[in-house]
Parts: C-alpha cells; sequence; structure tokens
C-alpha cells in the first residue's frame, strides 16, 4: 500500500483544466448509473458543531476505482492552532478490494470542493463571457483554494475579488486581479455576479436580494436564510438530492418551509450538458453541493497517478 502524506500531496502540481476535467468525467459515470454511493453516515458529538463523516463510493466507467473518505469537522480547533477539517482517503481496487493507496487527504478534499465548484462556474463563465465580479466570505482554507481556483483558472473572467472574514487573513495575493478584504459580508455580496461562502458559521445570516443574473456557490450549506428562497427557486442546483437534502442545510430547509423537491432541482449533469445556463429562465443560480465521495474518489486517482509519476509516497508493508 502507498502511503501519502500531507507534504507530499502539496508537491502535486494543480492542473485546473484537468481536475475539472476529472469532476466532469466522474460526473458523466454518475449520470449514467455507473457508480454506488450510500448515505454518507455522520458521527455526532455533545457539541452540535463538530462531526465525523464516512463517505464511500465506487466509481465505475474510465474512472474504475472505489474507496472511502474519512473526514472530521471540529470548527474550533482553529482556536487552538488546528486544522478545522482533518481526513483520509483509502482507496481500493475495483477487482479484488485490495486496498493500494491511503492519503493524509484534508488537501485532497480542498482541492476536490473547489474542483466541483469550478466545473459549474466553467460553463457559468462562458455563458456570461465578461468580466465578472465575485465575492467571497470564509478565507480559510477551502475560501482560499477557491480563489486560487478562480485567479489561476479563470482569470479571463474576473473584474474584481472582494473577501470577507470575521478573522484578520495573512494571504500572498500577487496583485494579478483586483482584490480587497471588506469590512462586511454585505460589500461581498450585494454587487457579487459569483458569491461563495466558505464560513463555518452556526445560525444563518445571508440575506437580500442578489445581484441580477448571480451565481450563489453555497459552500458551507448553512448560510442563507429561508428568505433568499424567492430569489434562487428558478436556478437550484445540487450534486446529490438525497444527500443534500439533510442534516440542517439549506436545501432541507428549502424543502421543508418552501416545499422544494428534488425535480424542481437541476444536478452537475444538467449543467454540464448545457441544460441551465442560458436555458432556464431563472432570477439567480444557487449552487449548493454536499459533497458527492465519487468525486473524492476521482481526485484520489488523480492525485495517486501523480505522486507515482513523481516519486512520491511510502510504501507501507503488509
Amino acid at each position: 500500500m502507498l502511503y501519502v502524506s500531507k507534504n507530499e500531496a502539496q508537491q502535486v502540481p494543480l492542473d485546473w483544466d484537468v481536475l475539472l476535467d476529472t469532476i466532469e468525467k466522474a460526473t458523466e459515470v454518475i449520470a449514467a448509473g455507473q457508480n454506488s454511493e450510500p448515505e454518507h453516515p455522520f458521527v455526532d458529538f455533545p457539541d452540535p458543531a463538530n462531526r465525523i463523516i464516512a463517505l464511500p463510493s465506487y466509481v465505475g466507467g474510465d474512472i474504475d476505482i472505489s474507496g472511502i473518505k474519512w473526514i472530521a469537522s471540529f470548527p474550533d480547533n482553529i482556536n487552538h492552532g488546528l486544522p478545522r477539517a482533518n481526513s483520509v482517503t483509502i482507496l481500493n481496487s475495483t477487482e479484488n478490494g485490495v486496498p493500494f493507496a491511503i492519503f493524509n487527504s484534508t488537501l485532497l478534499s480542498i482541492v476536490r470542493t473547489s474542483s466541483v465548484t469550478g466545473t459549474v462556474l466553467r460553463k457559468f463563465f462562458r455563458f456570461r463571457n465578461e468580466k465578472l465580479n465575485v465575492g467571497i466570505i470564509g478565507f480559510g482554507p477551502i475560501g482560499q483554494m477557491h480563489y486560487r481556483m478562480l485567479t489561476e483558472g479563470f482569470s479571463q473572467y474576473i473584474n474584481q475579488v472582494k473577501i470577507f472574514d470575521i478573522r484578520e487573513i495573512d494571504y500572498p495575493f500577487d496583485g494579478s486581479i483586483p482584490t480587497n478584504f471588506v469590512g462586511t459580508w454585505q460589500e461581498a455580496y450585494e454587487d457579487a455576479d459569483v458569491f461563495i461562502n466558505a464560513t463555518v458559521t452556526k445560525e444563518r445570516y445571508v440575506e437580500g436580494q442578489p445581484k441580477e443574473g448571480a451565481l450563489l456557490a453555497d459552500i458551507s450549506l448553512r448560510d442563507y436564510k429561508v428568505s433568499i428562497f424567492d430569489h434562487v427557486k428558478d436556478g437550484i442546483i445540487v450534486d446529490d438530492w438525497d444527500q443534500v437534502c439533510r442534516k440542517n442545510t439549506d436545501i432541507e430547509w428549502f424543502h421543508k418551509e418552501k416545499g422544494l423537491q428534488r425535480d424542481q432541482v437541476y444536478t452537475i449533469a444538467d449543467t454540464i450538458h448545457d441544460k441551465v445556463f442560458g436555458k432556464v429562465d431563472a432570477k439567480n443560480f444557487f449552487f449548493s453541493p454536499f459533497g458527492t465521495a465519487a468525486y473524492d474518489m476521482a481526485i484520489g486517482k488523480y492525485y495517486y497517478d501523480k505522486v507515482n509519476e513523481l516519486g512520491l509516497g511510502t510504501r507501507l508493508e503488509d
């Protein structure tokens, strides 16, 4: 079995075109029904903010991989010099079930999250085909990787980026795209054509009409007040309805309070197949991905191939 440490994973270059293509390929496999993914079980703790989630999946087709991600989220860790999220990912052979790789996969999970968002944004940016304003709330590791994905992969479509975080963040901006920290979340939200929330908030707070035509990427799943539904109801996109419509997510609240149903939302496959942007009569779009494990497995295989090319990793004895 190959073990890949956090430091070794960081040595793998991020090729955003290939990463987004990997997500698209996994999406096609999912759409074809060539995968298996049970409901993700949650391990809950006395503090409801803490949880550990198991994400098992089989992904067929050309990807042909199986495995599991075991990810813990303890938000108070950031106040003690520890990452909020920590995870390991195990890859298994689809021929005999033998595990052949294990990753310290916190970085892989962050890259997967950003790549899934990027796959939807790639279609949105091409649809809009103009310079757009971006707002980001929450600039921890996931917010920062989204910023990197945007600036490295889509700089030609970005006019400016406004970022809000409740903490002071020291980040090495290279000046290639106008970027500013702002003092309130409203400043990042009100003029954003693309708005990304990546927080660990305990209370919903985002409300008010978004900029017309905006795409709201609800990465942290629990930031929006239910009133936002009236502005986005015709353009809601999810990765997996069964996974995302539970555990106090914004989608679950739309379902409970506004009657949102499975047949009223679109999927990532719909965006890839050009059935959403430019085709749907929606004032705004709302993308809310729970985190499909099939994408973790696909990104895990990408990293496995790369670390082998680079001669990284440690072979563990049986």
